[in-house]
């Protein structure tokens, strides 16, 4: 699903109302999830798949305890500076600080029921579909 971008009062209005399953202040900037959306997605019987960051994963977690957390990780800190830098999207402050909050998140990675660090796309896309594969085979078996 692609971004929907609120205005300051209307995030805050859904924030009291309690319509995020998740929310969290990442790089300077609020994000959320909307539980009616996971919901809608689930009720359907499909699997859903959010890249959110980890305030926003230990979140979910708490209110959806079955729910599979995978952290994808950079091969080092180089490799991610390294990236970053191609992208060519950010400023050095930018940069800066989204390696100090991926620093803070690596640490953090040992909460996640996977990590897949991610050599290649191609590398870690598989890596995803085996992870997501076995868990919806262990389902099947205990039907």
């Amino acid at each position: 699903m692609d971004y929907r971008f609120l205005g300051k009062d209307d995030f805050d209005r859904l924030t009291r109302e309690g319509a995020f399953l998740e929310s969290a202040e990442v790089h300077g900037e609020w994000y959320g999830t909307l539980t009616g959306d996971v919901e809608k997605v689930l009720d359907s019987g499909r699997d859903i798949l959010l890249e959110i960051d980890v305030q926003g994963a230990l979140q979910i977690k708490k209110k959806i305890p079955d729910s599979i957390l995978l952290f994808v990780a950079p091969p080092d800190l180089q490799v991610l500076e390294r990236r970053l830098r191609e992208r060519g999207t950010e400023s050095e402050e930018a940069l800066q600080l989204r390696l100090r909050n991926a620093r803070r998140e690596i640490a953090q990675s040992h909460l996640y029921d996977h990590v897949i660090v991610n050599v290649s796309a191609d590398q870690a896309s598989e890596e995803l579909k085996n992870i997501i594969l076995g868990y919806r085979k262990k389902e099947e078996e205990k039907l």
